[in-house]
């Protein structure tokens, strides 16, 4: 009868360092889950906010620094084309490419 309590006794320990095992493994993993998506939270965050101020940089540019003015087709084109660069460009860092990663 000693015997058996013992091994049940046993039986019992092993059974919740298991768990507490497991446990620690699913605790640990759903931290790595979080990190990563806070990462890529931040990474979109980031890309987001430099296309908004590329563009918001663009509109100064058109308005103080290049003195574009409405009826000014040529400069309007390629203030529109500079500002389309925020959203989708060859260095894939725009904020759609960014957003498809």
């Amino acid at each position: 009868m000693d015997n058996a309590l013992k091994d049940l006794e046993r039986y019992d320990k092993l059974q919740q360092e298991i768990a507490k095992s497991i446990q620690e493994q699913i605790d640990n993993a759903q931290e790595q889950i979080n990190n990563k998506i806070k990462q890529f939270e931040i990474k979109i965050e980031a890309s987001l906010d430099l296309a908004n101020a590329k563009r918001d940089w663009n509109k100064f540019k058109r308005d103080v620094i290049d003195e574009i003015r409405d009826d000014d087709i040529l400069g309007l084109n390629q203030f529109r084309f500079a500002d389309l660069a925020s959203y989708f460009n060859d260095a894939n860092t725009g904020s759609i490419q960014e957003l498809k990663k």
